[in-house]
């Protein structure tokens, strides 16, 4: 069996690029249907990194619904930062985005290395970047079954949290701006002390 480094290569690319395009295509709607939007995005890249990896190239041999259920919530999670990021950075996200989910996040996750033989930087970002929760729980799913990995499983869910603060957070604000920005809006004195 493969490692499934390659797949999270695959899902971490398809999350930042797909990031992007929900957040241009969501700018302008209720901060409920961007979330719901983003997570239904992430439900398809899995859907399809998984059954890409799985009966294709054979990377996921078994526990396909427990890898596909990772793969989303760590796909959610970068979406939800891109989509979150987009507000404040524009477009600078990208390039943003690269640097968190490729440059660090697929460094430090080992791949076939173990923590103790990356170098300390990459050491120390895999006790709680993303990328290593993701490949450190499906390597248990699949290589050790009745492994526990629910710490790595709780690292997903608080990356996905982080994204869904950031959006509503960089929602009220981009929502403030544009009222601040509207002249037939009329604005409180308050409304002009927080924008500032």
């Amino acid at each position: 069996m493969v490692n499934p480094s390659c797949l999270l290569v695959a899902l971490t690319v398809g999350s930042y690029a797909s990031a992007i395009a929900v957040a241009a295509v969501t700018a302008r709607i209720a901060v409920g249907w961007r979330l719901g939007i983003g997570a239904a995005v992430a439900a398809v890249i899995a859907a399809i990194g998984v059954v890409v990896a799985g009966p294709i190239y054979q990377v996921v041999d078994g526990n396909q619904w427990g890898v596909w259920l990772l793969a989303w919530l760590y796909s959610f999670g970068i979406v939800s930062i891109g989509v979150g990021l987009h507000s404040v950075l524009g477009k600078w996200t990208t390039p943003t985005l690269t640097a968190l989910f490729v440059m660090l996040n697929v460094t430090s996750s080992g791949g076939v290395f173990p923590a103790s033989l990356l170098p300390p930087l990459f050491a120390g970002l895999n006790t709680f970047w993303n990328g290593a929760a993701w490949l450190d729980a499906v390597q248990s799913l699949l290589y050790f079954p009745g492994r526990a990995f629910g710490f790595d499983g709780l690292r997903l869910a608080l990356w996905a949290a982080t994204g869904i603060v950031l959006v509503v957070v960089t929602h009220l604000w981009s929502v403030r701006k544009r009222r601040l920005a509207d002249d037939t809006i009329s604005v409180t004195e308050e409304d002009e002390v927080i924008a500032a």
